[in-house]
């Protein structure tokens, strides 16, 4: 192999491979793949690819850990405040509703064929007892319907008339 001409540079104390005194850098040749076996799909003498961070992957499992049950602790929450509104704070005077099977009001779509009934008035903190008196002024009254303490001494009271 012929000499090759060197490339002189000036002398850098501060990058190496610059002093001429030194030897000349040598070309590592990386030694040819040679595989574990057949279809092992592992090269030795490969460079591994270097792993993830942790803390990316400890931080998907805080939030999983953390994140699934206060969403599931909101929705919960959400579902108990929708469901403990009453009829009264539910419908509005002039919409129908027609009476389910746990004797509960549902607001109905007065075109819709299980609308029974016209909400002709709503008055809340009432008795159960005055009924008649409060319904009284709406002639067009067929029935009332209350939600409140099991002694009807405290709750909402509709006056209802026909939807049709």
């Amino acid at each position: 192999m012929p000499d090759q001409p060197v490339d002189h540079q000036p002398v850098d104390p501060t990058r190496p491979g610059t002093d001429p005194e030194a030897t000349a850098p040598t070309a590592e040749v990386p030694p040819a793949p040679a595989s574990d076996g057949p279809d092992s799909g592992h090269v030795v003498g490969a460079a591994e690819a270097p792993a993830e961070p942790v803390r990316e992957k400890r931080s998907l499992s805080v939030l999983k850990r953390v994140g699934v049950p206060v969403a599931v602790g909101l929705a919960l929450i959400g579902f108990r405040v929708f469901n403990s509104q009453t009829a009264a704070d539910r419908l509005e005077v002039g919409q129908c509703a027609s009476r389910e099977s746990d004797d509960s009001l549902k607001h109905r779509d007065c075109t819709d064929p299980k609308a029974t009934y016209k909400v002709l008035f709503i008055k809340q903190d009432s008795k159960e007892s005055a009924a008649d008196e409060v319904c009284a002024p709406y002639t067009d009254t067929t029935t009332t319907y209350f939600e409140g303490t099991e002694d009807g001494s405290a709750g909402d009271l509709i006056c209802l008339g026909n939807a049709k």
